[in-house]
């Protein structure tokens, strides 16, 4: 099912699943050449426009992950209610679609960041085997968000379109666009209860930075799989009012 979501997603397109490199590509470019050039934000103490890509799309492949999962899960049961009505599919699999069709373009996104650091940079992480650990902790986040949003997009419309303007809220008050120093003090507090503010410095840190975190990696995985225990259940006490309403 997540290959055919890819699939159906790009039909009738000239460039068709090429858009999964050019999207995240066009939107690196315009964010360097604002935040970099433009207003002169810099990361560390490099100069380099480059370095600031860098870590710019180290990222951005978190964030976007997590966005594209949330966005596209808001519709999933509505998108799908003849499967879920008519078929003895299980509910709970659907918000698992638009998830793993994010991990996916992650994966894409990784592996083209890797190969431009590399070649750039001459160097490469040296912690890179602790990524998948990152990836199951962004897949947990995702999949709590996403079942969530499913669920009560079904009983609440207005979901569909606050979801947006609250995913550009998270983007802004993440350091994402900046790094974390340029933060003044009053407003730390804000970031350190912000999951995604850790989860895209970890990213940084173990795809570019060759650190570990291992303190960071744990209680995001902790606290990431207890919101996703917290969201499945309350999906699936949901679902049958949920089919009701459909």
């Amino acid at each position: 099912m997540t290959k055919r979501d890819l699939k159906e997603r790009y039909i009738g397109t000239s460039l068709g699943k090429l858009w999964l490199i050019l999207q995240p590509l066009f939107l690196l470019l315009i964010y360097t050449l604002v935040f970099s050039k433009i207003l002169n934000v810099r990361f560390g103490h490099s100069e380099n426009v480059s370095t600031f890509a860098f870590y710019l799309m180290a990222a951005l492949i978190a964030f976007n992950g997590f966005s594209e999962s949330l966005t596209r899960s808001v519709s999933t049961l509505s998108n799908n209610r003849n499967l879920l009505l008519n078929t003895p599919l299980k509910a709970w699999v659907l918000p698992l679609i638009p998830v793993f069709s994010s991990v996916i373009i992650e994966l894409i996104s990784v592996v083209l960041l890797l190969i431009f650091f590399a070649v750039v940079e001459s160097k490469i992480s040296s912690i890179l085997w602790l990524y998948p650990a990152l990836l199951l902790i962004r897949l947990l986040l995702s999949l709590a968000g996403s079942y969530l949003l499913a669920i009560f997009s079904v009983f609440f419309k207005d979901i569909g379109q606050a979801l947006p303007m609250l995913l550009t809220v998270l983007l802004f008050i993440s350091p994402i666009l900046y790094p974390m120093d340029v933060i003044p003090e009053a407003y730390q507090p804000l970031f350190f209860w912000n999951l995604m503010s850790h989860l895209v410095e970890a990213y940084r840190a173990v795809l570019l930075e060759g650190q570990i975190h291992w303190q960071l990696i744990f209680w995001l995985f902790i606290i990431s799989l207890s919101l996703f225990a917290a969201s499945f259940t309350l999906f699936q006490k949901l679902i049958n009012q949920a089919r009701l309403v459909l």
